[in-house]
């Protein structure tokens, strides 16, 4: 921002020193954007981070609790002397709520993940909270069917073959499957 009256609209990069080492830091922007939209979009860019950093940290807590859990199971496992002791203390009585399924099935080809959604709710679901603006959403055009996402993965893009795989999945899970012709 303090520099916005050296950036030309039009302006590919700029090289700015740095408030915090004084070092060179080369920006790209984007062409066709003024100086100050260009501003918003890199603002924008660090608030949506420092929420995906503040979501994977809370992760992170959770798998170390779980750890935790897991450590404290495993213990009971090895002092236990027979089952009957082990059945008694280490097995929790859990009810179906806690028994949350996901709202997907999961596939994994050439190393991408492809999630396919279970019925529309779970489609729902699956499209609204499990899904970021970098994975790639497929659907059976003009028919109800299943949701289908590939996850996105850092600096790959995704390839024609996965994204075939993807859409045979959303063609066979939806109300026209019968209607499929095998090439």
């Amino acid at each position: 921002m303090a520099h916005m009256h050296q950036i030309k609209i039009g302006t590919e990069k700029i090289v700015l020193e740095s408030f915090y080492d004084g070092k060179p830091v080369e920006i790209k922007l984007k062409q066709e954007l003024n100086p100050q939209k260009n501003a918003e979009l890199f603002y924008r860019k660090a608030k949506n981070q420092q929420i995906e950093i503040n979501k994977l940290r809370e992760t992170i807590r959770g798998k170390l609790a779980e750890i935790e859990n897991l450590e404290k199971d495993l213990a009971a496992i090895e002092i236990a002397t027979n089952f009957k002791e082990l059945k008694k203390d280490s097995v929790p009585k859990i009810n179906k709520q806690q028994l949350k399924t996901l709202p997907y099935h999961e596939f994994e080809f050439k190393g991408f993940k492809i999630w396919v959604g279970k019925n529309a709710d779970h489609n729902d679901e699956l499209t609204l909270k499990n899904s970021y603006k970098e994975d790639l959403w497929l659907h059976a055009k003009d028919v109800a069917g299943s949701h289908v996402l590939i996850k996105y993965q850092s600096g790959k893009k995704f390839p024609k073959d996965v994204i075939e795989r993807a859409a045979q999945l959303a063609a066979y899970n939806s109300k026209r499957k019968q209607n499929l012709c095998v090439l």
